[in-house]
């Protein structure tokens, strides 16, 4: 088996792959993840856990305002 490759072509495709495939976004992105669920559960404190709320500052589903108001009242009632 013989194989030819154009390193011109070669070249332009690795930069091309370079280009395409982000360079750390794990970090960036779940640094975004863990700053929104924290203003999430700093603003359900604030408002005693209330899910409409939640729902309508942050234009999530009432299930997951509920689940985030749910981990606040159970945060407030173990310090208790």
């Amino acid at each position: 088996m013989k194989l030819t490759i154009d390193t011109d072509q070669l070249s332009d495709a690795a930069q091309w792959a370079l280009r395409a495939v982000p360079g750390n976004p794990p970090i960036p992105v779940m640094a975004g993840t863990q700053l929104r669920t924290d203003r999430i559960l700093d603003e359900a404190a604030a408002t005693a856990g209330d899910p409409l709320h939640l729902a309508t500052v942050f234009g999530m589903s009432t299930g997951a305002a509920v689940r985030y108001a749910d981990a606040v009242r159970e945060t407030s009632a173990s310090r208790l």
